[in-house]
């Protein structure tokens, strides 16, 4: 298989895995847990930006963010930004100080999904003084945001395994590159 067909295979399988994650986080009572719903294209951006550096990874994560915008019904693009900053920073850290483990990639998940949910709750709820958004904060919010944490290494193994087929594929001459 030539480079070129195969960067494209790659990155078609990972619009298929946004898309399908989109559907997994915004069909109404799949994987639901008393009426709360984990997020998958927080961690996915999360996870594109450790494996594909901070340009492809910032790319891809931007992308995530405006799949979550256009489900969200919310601002378009405000999650798509964010999504983009975050895919920058945590490229680059991995690039250069962390390595790609799964504890890692739970630990970026986890920093990722907190940081997305408090600014959520800020321009959502309590910028605009919203009653019992407190409550809300910690009976909705939160515990979708844990059971995100929870599942976020079931994508990150998915990620991961389709990262390794194609760097074999793709850079066969550097067999210690994943």
């Amino acid at each position: 298989m030539s480079k070129k067909k195969a960067i494209f295979l790659k990155y078609l399988i990972y619009a298929i895995i946004i898309l399908a994650l989109f559907v997994m986080q915004n069909t109404p009572g799949m994987m639901e847990i008393a009426g709360i719903r984990p997020s998958f294209l927080l961690s996915a951006a999360v996870l594109f930006a450790m494996y594909e550096g901070e340009f492809e990874g910032a790319i891809l994560a931007m992308v995530c963010g405006l799949f979550w915008d256009f489900g969200s019904g919310g601002l378009t693009g405000a999650n798509a930004i964010l999504f983009l900053i975050l895919g920058v920073g945590i490229g680059l850290l991995t690039t250069h100080l962390l390595r790609r483990t799964i504890g890692t990639a739970l630990l970026c998940c986890a920093v990722s999904i907190l940081i997305q949910m408090l600014v959520n709750f800020t321009f959502t709820y309590f910028i605009w003084n919203q009653a019992h958004s407190g409550m809300f904060l910690l009976t909705q919010m939160l515990p979708a945001a844990l059971y995100s944490i929870v599942l976020s290494p079931l994508v990150f193994l998915l990620i991961r395994f389709v990262f390794e087929k194609f760097q074999i594929i793709l850079h066969p001459e550097e067999p210690n590159s994943i």
